[in-house]
């Protein structure tokens, strides 16, 4: 169901300090699917969280997200943990363990203590694999803890980011 940008949604995106001027904003972007949402990213990208707005905005950890740029094909895939469990700038690979379909690295980068994201989009075989599963579980020996995802709606998921990206 497409819904009008939220108060929560704008916030986010003010936070994240890729909101331009009102001018020059790109057109209004917010779809939930399931339990994820899917909104334009500033004028240069698209994002998918795999949590509710309201649940996300409460208690900002312990998920995932896929973030697909303008004209891409695939998206990064980025995981957000717990506060103080990376070093910021520090690289390493992510295991990422689908329940159907074999785990896989996936390089990333701390983008804080908490915010890893991939140092380039996932393969048209590794998005396949997530999917395809119920359920993946991210983490490894670098990360603190795993995450468990639910995934069963990441087929429309990336449709709505596709369409989103254009």
């Amino acid at each position: 169901m497409t819904k009008l940008c939220s108060g929560l949604a704008a916030l986010f995106l003010a936070a994240t300090g890729s909101i331009a001027s009102a001018q020059d904003a790109p057109p209004t972007f917010l779809v939930e699917q399931g339990n994820w949402w899917i909104s334009r990213l500033g004028s240069d990208s698209c994002i998918a969280h795999n949590r509710p707005l309201p649940e996300f905005n409460a208690v900002p950890f312990n998920a995932m997200a896929l973030q697909q740029e303008v004209g891409e094909q695939q998206p990064l895939l980025q995981a957000i943990f717990w506060p103080a469990s990376f070093e910021a700038g520090q690289e390493f690979e992510l295991l990422v363990v689908p329940s159907s379909g074999k785990p896989f690295q996936y390089p990333v980068r701390a983008e804080s203590d908490y915010h890893v994201r991939g140092m380039a989009p996932l393969t048209e075989a590794e998005f396949g694999k997530l999917a395809v599963s119920a359920t993946v579980t991210i983490g490894g020996d670098a990360a603190p803890l795993s995450l468990v995802i639910d995934t069963r709606e990441l087929d429309e998921v990336g449709v709505w980011l596709d369409q989103c990206a254009r």
